[in-house]
């Protein structure tokens, strides 16, 4: 350690002269290899840190796998005796599940975090691919995203993403008939409300749901999804209100 308390590290060299077993003299070089140590340990500590994030990724991995398993679960028991065209529904609905869940990892992978997900650019990317479809069989949806910039967990991203897909696909599906005559409109919108909570809403101004098929609607496979995701996955609060549209609001503890 040199008089500043910085450690040094030298590397020494020594032959000795001897004579009838007697050291007469010792020579001896001594080089500064400090640079050469830090440099180690830089790469200890970096191959360390890969090692960590591999495993993080593999867990994450299993995670996500075990997600898409029992989505899969759930949409085999509710298309079981249905007809061929709801089976071939369900296969699409679950091909977009997978898809919101993947363009998580997307945007990790071209982002300097890992470990956090730019949450608007996320949805915003995510709902430009529902909606796709819809503006090309002329089907015009005015889409509103309102989300400040903040970032989630890939743990809470993944779940909002779901919540938010099966959200806009129930409203495509079922908030706009052919006779519906006013602007369509779709409206997404998280907030930051006291301490860490947040709040994620998505209205449409369709023709909600009638009262004697409210409890059906509630039964329903996406809905029954949207709870659970919002219930177990970001162990937060989920309701839903037919006045003026469909409502659908999650909150839960921001990650």
């Amino acid at each position: 350690m040199d008089k500043d308390g910085c450690t040094r590290y030298f590397l020494n060299n020594a032959i000795g002269v001897i004579q009838d077993n007697t050291v007469l003299a010792v020579w001896g070089t001594q080089r500064e290899i400090t640079y050469l140590k830090e440099a180690e340990l830089k790469i200890q500590s970096s191959l360390r840190e890969k090692e960590i994030l591999l495993k993080e990724i593999h867990h994450r991995v299993k995670n996500n796998m075990q997600i898409i398993s029992s989505l899969l679960n759930l949409q085999l028991n509710d298309v079981l005796e249905k007809d061929e065209m709801s089976v071939r529904k369900a296969f699409i609905e679950s091909r977009n599940r997978i898809h919101s869940m993947a363009l998580v990892h997307q945007l990790l992978y071209q982002s300097d975090d890992f470990a956090k997900v730019d949450f608007r650019r996320y949805v915003q990317k995510l709902t430009a691919n529902l909606l796709c479809l819809q503006e090309m069989n002329g089907n015009r949806i005015h889409t509103a995203i309102h989300i400040p910039d903040m970032t989630l967990t890939i743990e809470q991203a993944i779940p909002c993403g779901l919540i938010i897909n099966e959200l806009v696909l129930n409203a495509l599906e079922h908030a706009f008939p052919p006779d519906f005559s006013s602007t369509k409109k779709i409206d997404i919108v998280m907030i930051k409300k006291g301490g860490h909570t947040v709040e994620l809403t998505v209205k449409d101004n369709g023709v909600g749901l009638r009262k004697e098929i409210d409890t059906h609607a509630i039964e329903s496979f996406g809905l029954t999804l949207v709870k659970t995701l919002a219930v177990e996955q970001l162990e937060g609060y989920f309701e839903i209100s037919f006045k003026g549209g469909t409502i659908c609001t999650v909150r839960f503890q921001q990650g």
